[in-house]
């Protein structure tokens, strides 16, 4: 008889406190960017938006997922396993 491994479940980011979603790019980034910085382990789009307080609107994760992507172009941010993104 095969045995199967049960699934290890990934850790995931714990917030304290959620934030407002900042209205300015700059300041969008700055508070992404920070996110990424107290992750213990890397986060995807969604970790990140669950970070804010408000809805999850695909305009919400489509901002999100591009500044993500800016951080990585950037060379502020580095893409990990399966869109998961952590700070370099």
């Amino acid at each position: 008889m095969v045995e199967t491994a049960e699934p290890v479940a990934k850790p995931t980011m714990v917030m304290t406190e959620q934030l407002a979603w900042p209205t300015a790019l700059a300041a969008q980034t700055q508070a992404i960017r920070t996110i990424l910085s107290n992750a213990a382990v890397p986060v995807g789009v969604v970790d990140v938006a669950a970070a804010f307080v408000g809805r999850k609107t695909k305009k919400r994760l489509g901002s999100i997922e591009s500044i993500l992507e800016t951080l990585v172009a950037l060379g502020q941010a580095e893409v990990e396993d399966e869109g998961h993104f952590s700070v370099v």
